[in-house]
């Protein structure tokens, strides 16, 4: 059934619905259509592309979706520049992996591009907007970060409705709003920018847009209820039932300093788990809301301060870096409110407190505004642009990029990822090209031979920055505290590894948000140097390449961090590359973090970690592995939801000594649990891999696989998954016996029997393991899995990886006690039997 779009006037006031007649363009899919969508009610004739995936059934129009790589698109032809496009749309199943992309086009101009919104359902249900530009060549521009929408979810083919409005020219006005389809339309729109762009200034039609990212299971996006029509005004907005709250306005973007006027971008949150798990409190407070204690004698530094002054209270310090070089060891410095635009070192032999002033924001920020520009052709000029930076794509200066098999660091199809130079438009990143002729709209080049910055975009009436420096902070004194800041937009070469460098011992960062670096965000370590370091309450979102590099980091605790989106330049996902890797390092704790949405491996630790504890963690959509523990020893992995993930969900490479409990591995897209023994072998001392400070060859890690306890995990079937349980020794030919490799207590989950085939895959000393399609014929063969059991059909865990009731009641029954060594390094009881990871 049509229903007609409520319609919003220029003043943003909601107005009465428009009539079906005043539509521009109107589709109830009540007709029977296959190879495509037909003719729409009013508005013409839908041209739909590829059509063999369209058709229209039951009253909606269909789009089968694989994870083939191909964009469905559905365009109308009509024209305007003041549209308000109204939808209701579900998908056939709840979404996995990186989610299902539903782009809502406001304005599709010819041979240019388009406005639109980006609505993502996300593995798990929840549902996520942003607002965004994207070219005819398929080059998007974000013009706003990701909202997770509150309150509303697309699970089980839940329907949503979706609100866009496109108005006027220069500038354009984009808004969107979602809402459940059963509750009535909120007032407040979840996501609202400005933009005036050459080329997109113009008329342009509507159409939708749908893509299912490779990590995904195939699905099929249901269409429904589409009206646009021209944006009226005139009538206040009507208030939402009692009953229905108005939906909560998206979080205000941080403001930054005074120096920097621009929109800050707003966060892209992992999408949550629980609202009861521990890691609902993972990351940063807001910058600017912490209200740590100032103590008696602090040295304080202002924006409007003076390096001449005294750095009291009433006669501040101009910049960090004087403060730092002038207060003695022991003191705190405290950041007044505002945009401070250097690189600092704290030294070695120093010990100093670095915070923010109760509830002001302050931001270490590696760019500055760029004016002056110039119409250059088709592009923007602007002269005296002197920065420059190493581009050398590895972490050794100067050297090519790899060439054997992983290690590569260039992906290439993004040949500028190791380029460090960033600019932003009104806080939209633009993406740098390599040459003058390649500049199109969203595109940037540096002219470093000429001094020169070069723009597709008009940035005329708007605020250009770009980054001019690499470092933000270096901290070699140990003992230091670094709280209440954020740290963002350094143009950081790979080889300094960094934005914020951690090379002291006993360093304490806590509450800090690091964000929109060009390659690495955090290094922790260095031989002899960044050891029992602890980042606690710490965001580190949008970098380059990688949210944070341990090498030789022992003692390190991570608690309660959120790394999310990182490798935005597509750096290849091996040897380095997505949310934290962790080598040669001893004592290791993760806890109670979230690892999501990396373009890469969201945790691991790889070349002869030893002593990892990793428990209560959600490793969620990230492109790779969900966690990899690889060549390394003796690990605690346990109360871990890993879900949603690319590749592997949980891979165990070569490892010694390893306890798996009570983890949730779900919908990842390649095997949910593989235990593998390859060639390596830490008695060969040519093999990178070992830690050069250890006696080698070291016996304590060794590469040789087992023992493996696996108890009371919940494993479900992944994406193109041969197997569930994967355990494989195709080198040495030994038998899981023989290795100490042990499973029971263990849930197992299949869509069907045949999906995946066989649920186990054992070693028994040759080079093709025992396979099972039962966990009753596994039980008989090898005398494992005596509690395990079996599911096949409906899932065994819902949208927030809770057991489903047919599960939870056998539970007890299924899990086995949890020792009380191991209980107390998960916080459970000793002897509780507890299937799967704690969701509450």
């Amino acid at each position: 059934m049509l229903l007609a779009a409520a319609t919003v006037g220029p003043l943003g006031l909601m107005s009465a619905p428009a009539q079906a007649a005043d539509l521009s363009a109107s589709d109830a899919f009540s007709r029977t259509q296959s190879g495509g969508w037909g003719q729409a009610d009013t508005g013409g004739a839908w041209s739909v592309s590829p059509g063999s995936q369209f058709g229209v059934a039951a009253g909606a129009g269909t789009v089968s979706l694989t994870t083939d790589g191909q964009t469905r698109q559905a365009t109308l032809p009509g024209t305007g520049t003041n549209t308000d496009l109204t939808t209701t749309l579900s998908a056939s199943r709840t979404p996995t992996g990186s989610g299902l992309y539903v782009s809502v086009i406001g304005r599709r101009v010819a041979n240019v591009g388009q406005y639109q919104a980006k609505v993502r359902l996300l593995a798990g249900g929840a549902v996520a907007v942003s607002l965004g530009r994207t070219t005819a060549g398929w080059a998007e521009s974000a013009l706003t970060g990701e909202t997770v929408v509150p309150g509303v979810q697309a699970a089980e083919a839940r329907q949503i409705r979706v609100r866009v409005q496109v108005t006027g020219t220069s500038p354009t006005t984009l808004r969107a709003k979602v809402w459940q389809a059963t509750a009535a339309e909120p007032a407040a729109w979840n996501t609202t920018v400005t933009d005036a762009t050459a080329g997109w200034q113009a008329a342009g039609g509507v159409g939708l847009f749908s893509y299912l990212s490779r990590s995904s299971a195939p699905l099929t996006l249901r269409v429904d209820e589409l009206a646009a029509g021209p944006v009226t005004g005139g009538l206040a907005a009507p208030q939402p039932p009692a009953s229905q709250p108005p939906a909560p306005q998206a979080p205000a973007p941080q403001a930054p300093a005074p120096q920097a006027p621009a929109p800050e971008p707003p966060a892209a949150p992992a999408t949550p788990v629980s609202s009861n798990r521990s890691t609902g409190a993972a990351g940063s407070a807001t910058v600017g809301s912490t209200s740590y204690a100032v103590p008696a004698g602090a040295f304080h530094v202002s924006p409007s301060g003076n390096d001449s002054a005294s750095g009291s209270a009433s006669a501040p310090w101009r910049t960090l870096a004087r403060a730092v070089a002038a207060a003695p060891a022991g003191s705190t410095v405290v950041l007044r409110g505002g945009t401070y635009h250097e690189s600092v070192t704290v030294p070695t032999g120093k010990r100093l407190t670095i915070q923010a002033y109760p509830r002001e924001a302050v931001w270490l920020d590696g760019s500055r505004d760029v004016t002056g520009w110039a119409a250059d052709g088709s592009a923007w000029r602007a002269n005296g642009w002197t920065a420059e930076f190493d581009h050398s794509p590895t972490y050794t200066k100067g050297a090519p990029d790899g060439t054997a098999a992983n290690w590569g660091f260039i992906n290439a199809a993004y040949p500028m990822a190791s380029y460090p130079d960033q600019l932003w438009i009104d806080g939209a990143a633009q993406r740098q090209v390599g040459s003058r002729n390649a500049v199109v709209p969203g595109t940037f080049f540096v002219d470093t031979a000429g001094d020169r910055l070069y723009l597709g975009t008009n940035p005329s009436g708007r605020n250009v920055r770009a980054s001019d420096l690499s470092i933000g902070l270096t901290v070699r004194g140990a003992g230091s505290v670094v709280r209440g800041i954020g740290v963002q937009r350094y143009a950081t070469p790979v080889p300094d590894k960094g934005a914020v460098r951690l090379s002291a011992p006993d360093v304490t960062v806590e509450n800090v948000v690091i964000r929109d670096n060009a390659t690495q965000a955090v290094l922790v370590g260095g031989v002899n140097e960044g050891v029992r370091n602890t980042l606690r309450n710490v965001t580190i979102e949008r970098n380059g390449m990688l949210g944070i590099e341990a090498p030789y980091a022992d003692g390190l605790v991570l608690d309660a961090v959120r790394v999310v989106g990182n490798n935005t330049e597509h750096f290849n996902m091996a040897p380095v590359a997505g949310g934290v890797k962790i080598g040669r390092s001893r004592n290791i704790t993760v806890t109670d973090s979230v690892f999501a949405d990396n373009l890469g491996t969201g945790l691991w630790f790889d070349e002869s970690v030893y002593n990892v504890t990793a428990t209560g963690n959600d490793i969620l959509r990230n492109a790779g592995n969900g966690l990899s523990f690889e060549i390394s020893s003796k690990g605690l992995i346990a109360d871990n939801i890993v879900a949603g993930n690319g590749q592997v969900g949980l891979k165990i490479n070569n490892a010694s000594s390893m306890d798996i409990w009570n983890n949730t591995v779900v919908d990842n897209g390649g095997r949910p649990m593989w235990v593998v023994q390859d060639r390596r072998l830490a008695s060969n001392l040519s093999t990178p891999g070992h830690d050069p400070r250890q006696n080698l060859p070291d016996p304590s890690v060794t590469w040789l696989l087992g023992p493996v306890t696996i108890r009371n995990n919940v494993i479900g079937g992944g994406v193109s998954s041969n197997c569930l349980l994967c355990v494989q020794d195709s080198e040495l030919f030994r038998k899981a016996t023989d290795m100490g490799i042990t499973a029971n207590g263990n849930a197992y989950h299949r869509t069907s029997a045949g999906s995946p085939r066989l649920m186990v895959h054992w070693p028994v000393g040759a080079r093709d393991p025992k396979v099972y399609e039962t966990i009753g014929a596994f039980r008989s063969a090898t005398g494992q899995e005596a509690n395990g059991a079996e599911y096949t059909g409906a899932p065994i865990v819902d949208g927030s990886y809770r057991l489903t009731s047919a599960v939870a009641g056998s539970a007890v029954a299924i899990a086995q006690p949890v020792p009380a060594a191991i209980a107390s390094r998960m916080g459970f009881a000793s002897g509780e039997e507890r299937l799967g990871a704690r969701t509450g």
